[in-house]
């Protein structure tokens, strides 16, 4: 290690990271106060040669100011993101026929619409699941019970799949037609997912469960990166936290000198594509084991941030 050379491409071998990579693993190690991750990480920092650690700060350092305005940018779309109202939620394109006289049903400003993803990689599953309640816009009629729908539409990401749409079960003459719709609406969401309606967010999908993705829906911003509509800022923002995870999986197995762990990064794998949904045609969703593919979606999801920023 004498020979600065020979240095960097042994630490290059060892770390296939940049240096802003390990610099964001290690605050992430710090802020949970684990000591031998913070070690080996600053160790590794430490050996990049003095000429690529100049050279990247002088790169942070521009970066600076775009990352100034990027920041206000996302704190104004959150905001934007948050206001909107449930109304503005649409009905899906599977029931067009219906958007004259139907709408998402809410309550209490909680709209009564679910997207659902299901990834497993090992059984080649990529799939999502819309479920929506819809209520006749003729309020005067909205006691009747033909007048709350149950819209359904599922398939592999990517393509339109099935849908369904049935008038939601009567339930006693006591039980107003709203109740039972709502009742209905939620006993197909917890089936689906192992979840109470409404849905927060998830550290973790139950095996062979649907997991909830959050959609900006009032944003109109069409995209080939988001086959099930523009994602929400919140659900962004989990998916680099999951890049970091699988970097640190990885970081941990060269300092032990072994491969990751093939079921946390099978989890780990199936969590970002649950959160960032892809369509993969016919193929199976590919395994996130290795440097190269986690910095492709890291840059994946920046730039989806930066779209939204944009917009």
């Amino acid at each position: 290690f004498d020979d600065p050379n020979k240095r960097r491409i042994v630490t290059r071998r060892l770390v296939p990271f940049t240096r802003k990579d390990l610099l964001t693993l290690l605050e992430l190690a710090k802020s949970q106060n684990r000591e031998s991750d913070i070690s080996i990480l600053q160790k590794q920092i430490d050996a990049i040669p003095a000429s690529e650690s100049e050279e990247s700060i002088d790169k942070d350092r521009k970066r600076s100011a775009s990352n100034a305005l990027d920041d206000e940018r996302s704190k104004k779309f959150k905001e934007e993101e948050q206001s909107s109202s449930a109304s503005t939620v649409p009905i899906d394109d599977s029931a067009k026929e219906k958007q004259s006289e139907y709408r998402v049903y809410a309550d209490n400003e909680i709209p009564y619409h679910a997207m659902m993803v299901r990834c497993d990689i090992p059984t080649n599953k990529n799939e999502f699941y819309l479920v929506q309640l819809l209520e006749a816009k003729d309020d005067s009629q909205v006691l009747k019970a033909e007048n709350f729908l149950i819209l359904r539409r599922w398939g592999r990401i990517g393509t339109i799949g099935q849908s369904t749409l049935s008038p939601v079960k009567t339930g006693s003459v006591f039980d107003p037609p709203s109740k039972s719709a709502k009742r209905e609406f939620e006993k197909i969401v917890e089936e689906l997912t192992g979840l109470k309606f409404p849905l927060g967010s998830i550290s973790q999908i139950a095996p062979d469960m649907y997991y909830p993705v959050r959609l900006n829906l009032t944003t109109r911003i069409s995209s080939v990166l988001m086959p099930l509509g523009p994602l929400s800022s919140e659900t962004l923002e989990e998916a680099l936290k999951i890049v970091n995870n699988l970097k640190m999986l990885l970081v941990n197995s060269l300092k032990e000198d072994k491969l990751p762990s093939q079921e946390e990064v099978v989890k780990l794998s199936n969590f970002f594509y649950c959160l960032v949904p892809h369509d993969f045609e016919d193929l199976a969703p590919i395994l996130l084991d290795n440097a190269h593919r986690i910095n492709k979606k890291q840059l994946l999801v920046e730039e989806l941030i930066k779209l939204f920023k944009s917009v």
